[in-house]
């Protein structure tokens, strides 16, 4: 019900009636409700979240003194827990890693092949996959120290998903999984359609984007 109404209402307009009352009926259940509300609600509406290149529908909040602030319908259902929201800041933080060896996959390359299966791809049906999974790559880095790493959801700023705040840290991150991390460029669906055990068969690291290493 709640993802069927953030893709069929008008983007950009105000929530009326039955509309409105739902969702805010949803946001007092988010954890953060308090301190997104503000100086109070002058009506919801829904809006196209951009980020790591993909674009979302989301709900945001119109406060009365015109300030926009968006949250998460998914976070009112089911709070993260604080590992998980430091893993996706973290998975956060390596993004622009993941676009580049992208872009280097393509540069000059005629005939483009998913890396795993061989197949042509364009650049807009691939995605870059991690040969090692990411979560143990994080969970190796942070070492048990889950609780030492700090994350900021933007509260009351407009802001989408989880930040690392030290910045020490996030370069550290960085560093390590661009020295560490061995990134294939393959086909979305054969992506999707990986087993555990396909998905770490390939023993072969292709060279890293020199754009990546600065």
């Amino acid at each position: 019900e709640i993802r069927g109404l953030v893709n069929t209402v008008k983007l950009e307009e105000p929530l009326h009636a039955e509309n409105h009352k739902f969702v805010a009926d949803l946001f007092g259940m988010h954890p953060e409700a308090n301190i997104k509300e503000g100086v109070g609600v002058n009506y919801f509406f829904v809006r196209e979240n951009k980020r790591y290149g993909g674009v979302t529908k989301g709900f945001w909040i119109k406060r009365i003194d015109m300030t926009e602030v968006d949250f998460s319908w998914v976070e009112c259902l089911e709070p993260k827990t604080h590992r998980q929201r430091v893993l996706y800041a973290m998975r956060g933080a390596i993004q622009d890693q993941l676009y580049q060896a992208k872009k280097f996959h393509f540069k000059g390359n005629k005939l483009p092949l998913c890396q795993y299966s061989g197949i042509p791809i364009t650049f807009t049906n691939c995605d870059t996959h991690h040969l090692a999974p990411l979560n143990e790559m994080i969970e190796e880095f942070i070492d048990g120290d889950w609780d030492s790493v700090e994350t900021d959801s933007g509260g009351s700023e407009a802001q989408f998903g989880d930040y690392l705040v030290d910045q020490e840290f996030k370069k550290n991150w960085e560093d390590y999984h661009r020295e560490h991390a061995c990134l294939l460029v393959v086909h979305r669906r054969k992506h999707q359609s990986f087993s555990s055990k396909a998905k770490n068969e390939t023993k072969n690291c292709p060279s890293k984007p020199e754009k990546a290493k600065n």
